[in-house]
């Protein structure tokens, strides 16, 4: 797991929501070629919206 720094922009793509009812974002990090999750709870989301995976 690796923390992402505050001000980072990621690209999200879909969510899913878990069996305790946690969010969590697929997303790419700007300029990279990382992808991963983010807990939605810890994240902002700036404009758009999410679609399910």
């Amino acid at each position: 797991m690796t923390a992402v720094k505050s001000g980072v922009k990621v690209y999200h793509h879909c969510y899913v929501t878990n069996a305790h009812g946690n969010k969590w974002i697929y997303a790419r990090v700007e300029s990279t070629n990382t992808e991963g999750r983010l807990v939605s709870d810890k994240s902002t989301l700036k404009s758009g919206t999410l679609a399910r995976c």
